[in-house]
This record gives structure tokens, C-alpha cells and sequence, in this order.
């Protein structure tokens, strides 16, 4: 008797469905062209990272990640049969594939929506975000949902990554961070040393990039690597080698190889923010593994007092050499030797932008909408908001963007709002790092990460890190739960 042919595998159809799918897509690039082009390759990439986070989430999350941090780079490539927009559907795949994630999670699996402090803040730092888009400062309702690409699109990747990372993912995905680090910086160095690729440097001639200021140091092209700008690739750098750190104490010895290679990398990056902050992720991570709180803080509080003492120590010798070095090394140990010399340190600067967006926050009580601090901000135009931040730094063309997130969380949603994601922030880490003295050690990367960001956690055109960053409090969400649970349940 002929037995019947089994039934394919669900994985199977699924592989089937995707080869056909890209089959027709890649047919469509060939003759489609233009800005059609752009649409053709987010649905296919869409449809594969959706086909992933269907079969295995945790898989789709990684995958997810990946994109985020080749977009920039995905972007520029395609200069060469579609011109550069800056509505780019590209931009849309990954909010997409967190949503599918939020569906299936609550309204397929019926799990809780906000069953902790945490998400219940989360969730109203979402309402804020939504109601903001019809602000009467924010430019219009355009500028107002083009602002939600930047504000609202990485805070949902706080509930897949609490829902659905578990603890073998976090290790996973740290050692996806390594990996693409390594890349990263290869690529960066080669932008420093050997020149710009063809698609890297028909993107820097665009009028657009040209306005880009901050680009230009001394006379040299700052290296972004992948991404789709400067600053989330120092901050890359400085994520990269504060995981390889982690690794490193874990007994892995081979993630000291490169060690080296992230510090150059981040070294040249010309971002003393990302240099400062990798050092106080690693600080911070080095004490938590003392043993307790008040060990942790002093050795922390002490690594920190050395590492400033040593600095100024050294201010003379570092100007010198710094006066003598190239554009990048110059700016990184002039600063370092003077943080407060203004012809040498951006710091004082930072400082007045992030006082004058509080401010903004104070006497504009509603904010200024979820466009004023971000690239959606030339979307529309508002007299108020052109004029609401009291100094005459700015960022860009009608922003009043003040480089660090809690100060434009002020000007964005106002005085309540940016209170809010203050809060959010020191419960966050509150919460790490009580659960990892619980007995949670995978959160020590975790907060090691954080801490690597703050000042960045809302800075939604860094594409790839706030993403990774608001997953990340997500997991810190699920992990306190644990915690608080297992603490409760000798006492029942």
C-alpha cells in the first residue's frame, strides 16, 4: 500500500512563501527603479524579518537589530537607482516588525499589557508621545507624526524585548553587539584611512549632508561607518566595548582581542561623549561585580575620582601632544586635558543647550511636539518653536534639539513629560540593579549598556541603539517582576 506524502513542515510552507515572495520582489527591483525601488526592497526585507519574528521571536528581535544598524548603510547603497529621501519607507520596516510583535503578544497570547511600574510608565510616556502630534507649537500635523519615527517607534521595543527575551537572548544578542562592533569598526577605520566607498561618498556630496557641519572636523570627514550618522556609530563603538568587557569577566577570554581595535576605533571616532560614557559603563559594571551596593558605590565613586584626578594630572602633557596630533586625536586629548575650555571642550556648550531645553520646558508647559528635537523638525515650521529655546546654540534648521535626551524630553513633551522620562530613567536602573544583586547576573551587561547610553536613550535617530536600548528595559521590567516575586514568596 502507497503511503501519502507527509504534510509539509510549517517552516517548510514558510521558506516556500519567502523564496516566492523575493522571487517577485527582485523581478519588480529590475524593472521598477526610481523611488519605487525603495518601497520594493522594505517589503521584501519586511517580509522576511515578519516571517522570522513569526517563527521564533527572540529570532526576529536579532534579526531586527541587525537591520537597524546596516540601514544607514542600506540607504546610501541605494543612491545608485533611487535618489535619497527622507521619508524613506526603509525607515518604517522595524516599527512594523515591533508592532506584529505587540500584536501577537497581547492580542494573540492575551498576555498582560502593563503588569509592572515600569511599563506603566512606558505606556504613558506613549500617550504623551501620540498627543503631542497635534500640539499647536509642533508645525502641523505632518511634523507631528513624521516626529513619532524618532519619539514613539523606539519606545515599542520595550514589549517585545520584555515579553520574549529570555536570558539566553540576552547573551545573544551581546554577542551580536560584539560581533557587529568588530565590523563596525573596521568599516570606520577604513572611512579614516582609506576613503569612502562610492555610495558613502555620493551621500556625503548631497546638498542635505553638506549642511552637516558636525561632519566635518578640522578639515576631516568624521567616520559614521553603517549608520546614519557619527554619533550612534561613537556610541556603537562605546556599547561594543562595554559587552566585550562583560565577556570578558565571564572568563571568555577571547573577547580582549578586540578590545583594542573598539578602543581605536572610539578613540578617532571624535565623540567625547561616547569615550566618556564606554568608561563609565565599564566603571559601573567592574563595581556591580564587587559584591554589593555600598561596595559597588565606592568603588565606582573612588574608579571615577582617579580617573579624573589622573586627567588633570596630566592636562599639560595631553594639550601638548594633543596640539601636535591629528584633528581627531587633537580634539579628544585637548578636551580631555579641559573639559571646561571652550576652544577645546564642547562641554560648556552641551551644559547651555540642556539647561535652556528644561527651561523650555517650564515656560512651554505643553511642549513643543514631537518634531522640535529631531529631523522631523523641518517637516513644518512654528514661529514659537524656532524661538523657544533661550540661547543662540542650535542644532540644525528650525530645531530646538538640545543633543541630550532628558532636556529635549522637556522641550518635546514639556515639564510633565520630561519628569516622566526622568523618572523612567532612575527606575530603570533602580530596578536593574536591585534584580542583578537578586541574583539576576544577566542584567550586568544590560546595565552596562544603559549606562553606556544615558544621555541617548530618546534619541530615536541613533536607529539601531534605541531600539536595543528600549528592549533592554523591557527585560528589566520582566527580570524586576521575577525578582520581586521570588523575594515575596519565602515570606508567603
Amino acid at each position: 500500500m502507497l503511503a501519502l506524502p507527509a504534510r509539509p513542515q510549517r517552516a517548510s510552507v514558510n521558506a516556500a512563501l519567502i523564496a516566492v515572495f523575493l522571487t517577485a520582489f527582485t523581478s519588480l527591483l529590475v524593472v521598477a527603479g526610481g523611488p519605487a525601488i525603495r518601497l520594493a526592497v522594505a517589503i521584501a526585507v519586511g517580509f522576511l524579518l515578519v516571517t522570522l519574528a513569526r517563527i521564533q521571536p527572540a529570532l526576529g528581535i536579532i534579526a531586527t537589530f541587525v537591520y537597524l544598524v546596516v540601514l544607514g548603510m542600506l540607504r546610501r547603497v541605494l543612491l545608485g537607482a533611487s535618489d535619497w529621501i527622507s521619508g524613506d519607507p526603509l525607515l518604517l520596516v522595524a516599527p512594523f516588525v515591533a508592532l506584529l510583535l505587540i500584536a501577537r503578544a497581547f492580542a494573540l497570547e492575551h498576555r498582560p499589557i502593563a503588569p509592572d511600574a515600569i511599563s506603566w510608565l512606558v505606556i504613558l510616556l506613549l500617550g504623551i508621545t501620540f498627543a503631542e502630534v497635534f500640539n499647536p507649537y509642533g508645525g502641523g500635523i505632518a511634523a507631528g507624526v513624521a516626529g513619532l519615527v524618532f519619539m514613539a517607534f523606539p519606545l515599542f521595543w520595550f514589549f517585545p524585548g520584555r515579553e520574549y527575551l529570555r536570558d539566553v537572548d540576552i547573551e545573544r544578542i551581546m554577542g551580536v553587539v560584539v560581533a557587529l562592533g568588530i565590523v563596525v569598526a573596521v568599516y570606520g577605520l577604513w572611512q579614516l584611512f582609506l576613503g569612502h566607498p562610492p555610495w558613502d561618498q555620493q551621500w556625503l556630496e548631497l546638498p542635505s549632508t553638506m549642511e552637516y557641519s558636525s561632519l566635518n572636523v578640522g578639515g576631516e570627514i568624521r567616520a559614521f561607518a553603517s549608520f546614519a550618522s557619527f554619533g550612534e556609530y561613537g556610541l556603537f563603538l562605546a556599547t561594543a566595548l562595554v559587552v566585550c568587557v562583560w565577556f570578558v569577566t565571564r572568563g571568555k577570554l577571547v573577547a580582549l582581542l578586540p578590545i583594542p581595535l573598539l578602543g581605536a576605533a572610539l578613540f578617532l571616532s571624535g565623540g567625547r561623549q561616547p569615550l566618556l560614557l564606554g568608561f563609565l559603563g565599564v566603571v559601573v559594571m567592574l563595581g556591580l561585580r564587587t559584591g554589593g551596593p555600598r561596595k559597588a558605590l565606592v568603588v565606582t565613586s573612588a574608579a571615577l575620582v582617579l580617573a579624573a584626578g589622573a586627567a588633570v594630572a596630566s592636562g599639560p602633557l595631553l594639550s601638548t601632544v594633543g596640539a601636535n596630533s591629528g584633528a581627531f586625536v587633537g580634539r579628544q586629548l585637548g578636551a580631555i586635558a579641559d573639559p571646561l575650555d571652550p576652544n577645546s571642550s564642547t562641554l560648556l556648550i552641551h551644559l547651555e543647550l540642556a539647561f535652556a531645553g528644561i527651561k523650555t520646558g517650564v515656560t512651554h508647559p505643553i511642549g513643543l511636539g514631537t518634531a522640535a528635537t529631531n529631523n522631523a523638525a523641518g517637516v513644518g515650521s512654528s514661529e514659537v518653536r524656532e524661538k523657544a529655546l533661550d540661547t543662540d546654540i542650535t542644532l540644525g534648521q528650525d530645531s530646538s534639539g538640545t543633543d541630550i535626551d532628558i532636556s529635549n524630553a522637556f522641550v518635546s513633551f514639556g515639564a510633565g513629560g520630561g519628569v516622566l522620562f526622568v523618572v523612567i530613567i532612575l527606575t530603570t536602573l533602580a530596578t536593574a540593579i536591585r534584580a542583578f544583586f537578586r541574583g539576576h547576573a544577566e542584567l550586568l551587561p544590560v546595565i552596562g549598556v544603559l549606562v553606556a547610553n544615558l544621555g541617548y536613550w530618546g534619541n530615536g535617530g541613533n536607529y539601531a541603539l534605541a531600539a536595543l536600548v528600549w528592549m533592554l528595559v523591557g527585560v528589566v521590567a520582566a527580570r524586576g517582576r521575577q525578582s520581586r516575586a521570588a523575594a515575596r514568596a519565602p515570606a508567603a
